[in-house]
């Protein structure tokens, strides 16, 4: 597969249950390495941000409790922007970003304030700040079927990476799996507003 085909929430839902059978504990415990492992990314430098949204699993609060100790421990800086996405029926949508530089909050404001969602010019921005190459941004993504959720179905995926996904929920049931920590919420939030509002963890 030469160029990502559908965006990353539902593959990641995929492997999630491969590893966690659904558990709440254990799909807590996974999304917090997924945010360390991005917050490792940005802090090395190789994306300028990266950028979570709450779940069934993971609510609001608790996303933005990880985002303060993660950010703490990383020397990152967080935020939240809320907007309403006219592709899901003006949907509130509340996201979670980690950034290194304060250049990154000053973008996400500017894009806030004059560009309206899912254009061309918001899904290029975005997908810039989260390390995405020129070349692979897909403009229009969310008017593809592909970008929808694929609610733990495989046959869309090629026959290589189905194969992948079944070969890791074999292996994952023929070991035991001891339950990690959970991490504990460190830091309240203001309530989020259309324009970001930055902290910091040092």
């Amino acid at each position: 597969m030469n160029r990502a085909t559908m965006s990353c929430g539902p593959l990641y839902r995929l492997v999630r249950r491969q590893f966690t059978d659904e558990d709440p504990i254990r799909n807590r415990a996974f999304a917090q390495g997924f945010m360390c492992g991005q917050a490792e990314k940005v802090y090395l430098g190789a994306c300028p941000a990266a950028m979570f949204r709450p779940t069934t699993t993971v609510g609001q609060e608790l996303l933005r409790g990880w985002a303060a100790t993660i950010c703490e421990c990383y020397g990152l800086r967080w935020t939240v922007v809320n907007y309403l996405d006219p592709s899901r029926s003006n949907e509130d949508v509340l996201e979670v970003w980690i950034f290194r530089d304060a250049i990154v909050h000053v973008r996400l404001w500017e894009l806030m304030r004059t560009t309206s969602v899912n254009t061309a010019e918001w899904h290029t921005v975005r997908g810039r700040l989260t390390g995405v190459q020129a070349h692979e941004i897909d403009e229009w993504f969310h008017e593809r079927q592909s970008a929808g959720d694929l609610d733990g179905d495989l046959s869309c995926l090629p026959w290589h990476q189905r194969l992948w996904f079944r070969l890791c929920g074999y292996l994952h049931r023929q070991v035991e799996v001891a339950t990690p920590a959970v991490l504990e919420e460190t830091q309240d939030c203001d309530e989020p507003t259309s324009a970001p509002s930055a902290g910091r963890g040092r």
